[in-house]
C-alpha cells in the first residue's frame, strides 16, 4: 500500500516514491487512459470519413467538430487520471463518476491555465532559452493547484512560482528526469522503424505494435501523474516548513 511522505524528501526519494505510485495506480487508472487513447483516435476516424466526400463545407464542420472535441475532452481525462492517482496516494477510492465530475467542473480554469502558461513559456523563449527554460519549470506544477486545490488558473499559477522558488534546481532535476526517461522511450520506438517490415506486415508484427502503442499511451500519462502528485506534495511540505522556520524565528 503507497503511504505519501508527511516529509520533505530528496529528489531521489521523490521519484522512488513517484515510480511506486506508478505501479500502484496504474490498474486503477488504465481504463481512463484506454479512454484517453479512443479520444485520440476521433481524427483517424473523422478523416477516414472526409476522404470519403468531396464536399468543403461538411470537411470543415468535422474539423471544427474534431478541434472542440479533443480540446475539451483531453482536458477531462487526463484530469479525471489525476485525480485516480491523488485518490490512492492519499488512500481515498475515488470512483469513475466522481472523478469526471470534479474533472469537468475544472475544465474552464484548466483551459486558461494551459493558455496561461504557453503563452508565458513562449514570451521567456522568444527573450532567450533559458528564460523560456525558468518560466517552464517554475509554472509546472500550476496544474496540480487548479484540479487537485480548485484554484483559479492566476491563483494556480502565482502558487505554482512560489512553490518552486527557492527549490527550482530540484523540480528541474525531478522533471527532467521524467522527460529524459520519454524521450528514451521514443527513442526506442524510432529503433522499431529498423524491424524488417516483412515482420511489421505479419499479424504477431502488428499486434505486438498496437499492443506497444496503446502501453505508451496508458503508461505515460499514469507515471507524469504520479511523478506529479509525490512533487507538488513535497514542494508543499518544504513550503510549509519554511513558513514554520520563518514564524519561529520573526
Amino acid at each position: 500500500m503507497f503511504v505519501l511522505s508527511k516529509q520533505p524528501q530528496g529528489f531521489h526519494l521523490v521519484i522512488r516514491d513517484a515510480i511506486k505510485l506508478f505501479f500502484a495506480s496504474f490498474l486503477r487508472a488504465m481504463p481512463l487512459c484506454l479512454l484517453g487513447v479512443i479520444v485520440a483516435m476521433i481524427p483517424m476516424v473523422v478523416m477516414w470519413f472526409q476522404v470519403e466526400t468531396d464536399n468543403d463545407s461538411e470537411k470543415s464542420s468535422a474539423v471544427l467538430l474534431v478541434s472542440l472535441v479533443i480540446i475539451l475532452l483531453c482536458p477531462v481525462v487526463f484530469s479525471c487520471v489525476l485525480y485516480q492517482v491523488q485518490g490512492i496516494a492519499e488512500a481515498q477510492k475515488i470512483g469513475f463518476g466522481e472523478a469526471f465530475r470534479r474533472a469537468v467542473k475544472s475544465i474552464v480554469p484548466v483551459l486558461a491555465g494551459s493558455v496561461l502558461s504557453a503563452t508565458f513559456v513562449a514570451i521567456g523563449t522568444m527573450l532567450f532559452i533559458i528564460p523560456g527554460i525558468l518560466v517552464f519549470v517554475s509554472l509546472s506544477c500550476w496544474w496540480m493547484g487548479v484540479v487537485l486545490d480548485k484554484k483559479t488558473a492566476i491563483s494556480a499559477l502565482k502558487d505554482s512560482q512560489q512553490l518552486v522558488y527557492g527549490n527550482w534546481w530540484r523540480t528541474a532535476i525531478i522533471l527532467s528526469s521524467v522527460y529524459g526517461f520519454l524521450a528514451a522511450i521514443g527513442r526506442f520506438v524510432e529503433l522499431l522503424d529498423e524491424i524488417p517490415e516483412s515482420y511489421l506486415q505479419s499479424w504477431p508484427g502488428q499486434a505486438g505494435m498496437i499492443c506497444l502503442v496503446i502501453l505508451n499511451a496508458v503508461a505515460i500519462p499514469i507515471l507524469f501523474c504520479s511523478v506529479m502528485v509525490v512533487l507538488y506534495n513535497d514542494l508543499k511540505l518544504r513550503a510549509a516548513q519554511a513558513d514554520v522556520q520563518k514564524n519561529s524565528t520573526a
